[in-house]
């Protein structure tokens, strides 16, 4: 079994490897040229040179990957590639054995699903593509969240902490969590039924929507750019949280009876996915905020699928699962037309 694992491990490792370094070179993404004049810039003039011209320009440093830039000898763009497609695989990875180790799983089939979600799955897949940092950031503040819903509190402030270094958008997740961790206690504790928690979730959720994006002239560390915030009229993120919360309303019907020893879990992943979604319908004509604000709900979507998607019933089943490989099709979809693109 060992051996096994380790073989797997390897081979999904060196394919994701190989694929990542292709694609990125092929799409010639915005984000991989930023991050390699940063990394020569850190090479040629040394980290702390390099991070007060970034406080300077941008206005805060997030140091995270900078400084595991540092430790590195000069690589060429392609080799540059590769070590940036390492760490996104093996915080993927880490995330990913999180959720066992925790008990968030009721699936087999290890290396199946974390290839499905983590490699395929097209929500996922237009985030480790293009925003490195946030993923990062997003993958830890994840393992951050499943530790402290285990009540690892050392833990999951090390994980907190670790995310905040990568990107400051942690603090807008942040505030996230404990709302949705606290207003989960408060609606068990006033026995709401089910549905008065999602209509006043939802409710909340649009509310809390519309004052964020009055709110965002007042805050500006989510991304980099001043006119980031304007509409773009890209659609991606929006159509993205539709087909979401199209997997997700099969999972609205469960008995609270099958899911009671993990109730608490049931309704805070279901709240942030309410939120998502109004995030998504108030900032529906701009995929680079949408792109930022709802990757948590992709990553919490993992554990929360291999909780629960056993106790679908068969029709639902099937139907949860041909979403999925839907967005598995538009992520070959993606792939094929930058390659396509590339060769003509």
């Amino acid at each position: 079994m060992r051996s096994y694992i380790s073989i797997s491990s390897f081979v999904v490792f060196l394919l994701f490897s190989v694929f990542f370094v292709a694609l990125v070179y092929v799409a010639g993404t915005y984000d991989s040229q930023v991050y390699y004049s940063h990394f020569k810039s850190i090479a040629d003039e040394g980290f702390f040179e390099f991070a007060s011209q970034q406080i300077q320009v941008a206005g805060k440093l997030e140091p995270g990957l900078y400084v595991i830039y540092s430790l590195l000898p000069f690589l060429d763009f392609e080799s540059f590639l590769l070590f940036n497609g390492w760490l996104i695989f093996f915080s993927s990875l880490f995330y990913y054995r999180l959720t066992w180790k925790h008990g968030y799983s009721r699936v087999d089939s290890f290396w199946f699903y974390f290839v499905i979600f983590f490699v395929l799955w097209y929500p996922l897949y237009i985030n480790y593509m293009w925003v490195w940092r946030s993923y990062i950031s997003v993958s830890l503040f994840s393992c951050g969240v499943l530790s402290f819903l285990k009540f690892r509190y050392l833990s999951s402030f090390v994980f907190f902490f670790l995310s905040l270094l990568f990107h400051v958008s942690f603090i807008f997740y942040f505030l996230i969590f404990m709302i949705v961790y606290y207003s989960v206690f408060f609606f068990e504790s006033s026995r709401f039924s089910r549905g008065s928690i999602f209509f006043v979730g939802f409710l909340f959720s649009l509310a809390f929507s519309v004052l964020v994006f009055f709110a965002l002239g007042s805050f500006g560390f989510m991304v980099s750019g001043g006119d980031i915030w304007q509409a773009n009229y890209n659609y991606t993120g929006f159509i993205v949280s539709v087909y979401f919360m199209m997997i997700i309303v099969p999972f609205l019907f469960l008995s609270k009876s099958r899911t009671y020893n993990n109730e608490n879990f049931y309704l805070f992943c279901i709240l942030i996915f309410l939120i998502n979604f109004a995030l998504s319908v108030v900032f529906f004509n701009n995929h680079l905020v949408l792109n930022r604000f709802t990757i948590l709900s992709y990553f919490l979507f993992v554990p929360f699928f291999l909780l629960f998607y056993p106790e679908l019933g068969v029709y639902f089943r099937v139907y949860v699962f041909l979403l999925i490989l839907i967005g598995v099709l538009f992520f070959f979809f993606s792939v094929g037309r930058y390659f396509l693109e590339f060769t003509v």
